[in-house]
């Protein structure tokens, strides 16, 4: 059943997503859900949560937007909200409670974000146009605070590795 469950919402809630401006809660697996909202057209949400107590807030408002997102692990957190045109998101937690929070409000900017671990926190604020940030966190130890970023205007690029 739960394979029958998995594929409709791989096969069905990206098209939907795509062409509809609907919320969408589901449930992924026994203890994880997604919370999907998509306004206006061609965006795209890609979602997998495997693990337990996992939660994800997805939200896309404008064209051409993209969200990927994997967890693998339990107890995470995901906020992401992308106001404009042409932003991406390609983010990956793998270990137990990492925390994410992504705002892309502009147009064309990209977010390459990788967690490993246990207990990664990391806020990223993308505002204004063509920027790009890519993070790969790798700790074994929970992290005292969050890594915060904030990038404000246009043409901005950052590269982070923490291990």
């Amino acid at each position: 059943m739960k394979t029958l469950i998995a594929l409709l919402f791989f096969v069905c809630i990206p098209s939907l997503a795509q062409d509809l401006s609907l919320p969408l809660q589901v449930l992924l697996s026994d203890r994880s859900v997604g919370s999907l909202l998509a306004h206006e057209h061609n965006n795209r949400i890609d979602l997998s949560q495997l693990g337990n107590r996992n939660y994800a807030e997805l939200s896309q408002n404008g064209s051409g937007n993209l969200i990927a997102l994997l967890q693998d692990g339990d107890n995470q957190q995901v906020t992401i909200t992308q106001q404009g045109q042409g932003n991406r998101v390609a983010a990956l937690q793998i270990g137990q409670g990492h925390q994410l929070s992504i705002d892309q409000i502009g147009n064309d900017n990209l977010a390459y974000l990788g967690q490993f671990g246990v207990g990664n926190k990391l806020e990223i604020q993308q505002l204004g146009d063509a920027n790009l940030v890519d993070v790969g966190v790798f700790s074994p130890q929970p992290m005292d605070s969050a890594l915060s970023i904030k990038q404000t205007g246009n043409m901005q690029d950052l590269i982070i590795g923490i291990y």
